[in-house]
């Protein structure tokens, strides 16, 4: 007989799409004191200075809450500043401030990133965040120690800040996810990223920039690569797609004939069967990956290095053992 066991959930408050008038959150503020919760998430309530003020003061008097979503609920500068000084001297990890900040300068948006070092995950996408050309996002990003996830999809970043994000992420160790979809970026912005995340021109420039951040930014050809969170196999993924589009155009003895000498040769073998699992999916988003079974690249390499001739008489140990 087997016990069945109950899944621990943690408690929280969630009120979607219904009217939120002061004297309920009256009530609702009065019901949770006392409550241990853990998140706060509330969606369209016609959201105003009485939302914020509800929440503002809830966060206060629970030090339990992990999480805050204020979603598609508009917020003021006033009631911004207040709850921005709130959340940077909370135990809040994770903040979800989706559609509610469109009314706010973006001086008030590197306010949060600026006071907020607590947080691991924010999330501000579509708030129409526009830079201007600042700089201030990447230089945050170049630093941080502390976020995992940033969500700033559906805003107005473009190519410019796609391109100082980059630079940003060679140095930052610490995001795991980066969603800029829906932005204003084209090829070049995407390019800048890509490059950042997987410099495709040499197995040594992709093993050197192999930034392990999963970003989005409108390709599904961009995504394919930093699922896992074993950092080494996104390494031997992004290796192993180079040799394998090397391999349809017949160039991996070509290319790594100048770096590599015949000895290391069975290393290199062991090393592209290993790499083999894992294999990027072919045809997303119009872009292949290239991959091919592990035994077309080994019979590229071991034919284009001769291999059969080269060992055809045998090693000298063997040649002494015949009494040749």
């Amino acid at each position: 007989m087997h016990q069945s066991s109950l899944v621990e959930v943690d408690p929280s408050l969630e009120i979607s799409s219904i009217q939120l008038p002061e004297e309920v959150l009256g009530l609702l503020k009065a019901a949770l004191d006392g409550n241990p919760f853990k998140s706060i998430r509330l969606r369209r309530n016609n959201g105003g200075r009485d939302i914020v003020n509800f929440v503002t003061n809830v966060v206060k008097n629970n030090s339990e809450i992990k999480k805050l979503h204020l979603i598609d609920n508009p917020i003021h500068e006033d009631d911004f500043n207040a709850l921005t000084s709130v959340v940077s001297n909370s135990s809040l990890h994770e903040i979800n401030f989706e559609g509610s900040c469109r009314r706010l300068s973006y001086n008030n948006i590197t306010t949060l990133f600026s006071q907020c070092t607590n947080l691991w995950d924010i999330d501000l996408s579509e708030n129409a965040i526009t830079t201007n050309g600042d700089s201030f996002l990447s230089n945050f990003l170049e630093t941080n120690t502390t976020l995992h996830l940033l969500k700033l999809g559906y805003n107005n970043l473009n190519n410019h800040d796609a391109i100082s994000i980059a630079r940003a992420l060679v140095t930052n160790r610490t995001l795991i996810l980066l969603n800029l979809s829906g932005n204003n970026i084209t090829q070049d912005g995407k390019n800048a990223l890509l490059e950042t995340v997987f410099n495709t021109s040499s197995l040594n420039a992709a093993s050197d920039s192999n930034q392990t951040c999963l970003v989005l930014c409108d390709s599904n050809w961009m995504r394919q690569f930093n699922h896992s969170s074993n950092k080494l196999s996104h390494r031997r993924q992004k290796l192993y797609h180079i040799l394998s589009k090397r391999n349809r155009e017949s160039s991996n003895v070509e290319q790594l004939d100048e770096n590599l000498s015949r000895e290391h040769i069975p290393t290199l073998l062991e090393s592209i069967q290993e790499y083999s699992n894992f294999i990027v999916d072919d045809d997303v988003d119009g872009e292949r990956s290239d991959s091919v079974p592990p035994l077309s690249i080994m019979y590229e390499v071991l034919r284009g290095w001769n291999m059969p001739v080269l060992y055809e008489r045998g090693s000298p140990s063997s040649i002494e053992a015949n009494g040749d």
